[in-house]
């Protein structure tokens, strides 16, 4: 897990967790969420997820490429199981986004 800091000069009104395995994916969640003073907790799969407390995070973003052989909906579960009552945000690759829609 890593923690990242946000360029914003706003004050911090909690954190999210972002769920990503690519560089530039994590770089543009920070700095979105950042714009609106939410800090950034990163993972680099679901089972590096870290753990909050009650009303520490805001939003949990969900990268379907982490795992391409999984499925979509497994890991949408997973990470509401882990994280219940924060809204999930999911974000995927082609690949991924035919298989979530095809689930869904």
């Amino acid at each position: 897990m890593a923690l990242l800091s946000t360029d914003s000069h706003l004050p911090q009104h909690g954190r999210g967790t972002v769920v990503t395995r690519h560089p530039a994916t994590i770089r543009r969640v920070a700095q979105a969420l950042g714009a609106v003073g939410i800090g950034v907790n990163h993972a680099l799969s679901t089972e590096q997820m870290p753990k909050a407390g009650p009303g520490e995070l805001k939003v949990v973003v969900l990268d379907l490429d982490v795992d391409p052989d999984a499925s979509p909906l497994a890991r949408v579960r997973q990470v509401a199981a882990f994280y219940p009552a924060i809204p999930i945000v999911v974000t995927a690759g082609v690949r991924a986004k035919k298989r979530l829609l095809a689930t869904l």
